[in-house]
């Protein structure tokens, strides 16, 4: 998702409440046995003026995988870890 004009902590709020939603709102699918509640793991960066498309993307892929190694269902900001 691509927010213009949004800071990082705005950005952040964002991906909290989508990650948040997704936790409460129950799928309506007939499973047996049930499906456990949906988790998401989220990875954010800036752009910077004049970032390359590639380094942009790949400090948001970043982030995301550090989330995951975190402990997953977590929003991770780009270089929040460093």
């Amino acid at each position: 998702m691509i927010l213009p004009r949004t800071n990082a902590g705005a950005a952040l709020n964002v991906a909290q409440n989508i990650r948040q939603a997704l936790a409460r709102e129950p799928l309506l699918l007939d499973l047996n046995p049930p499906m456990t509640p949906i988790t998401v793991s989220i990875g954010a960066a800036c752009y910077e003026p004049g970032d390359p498309l590639t380094e942009w993307v790949g400090r948001t892929d970043a982030a995301l995988y550090h989330a995951k190694k975190e402990g997953r269902n977590r929003v991770e900001l780009d270089g929040n870890w460093t």
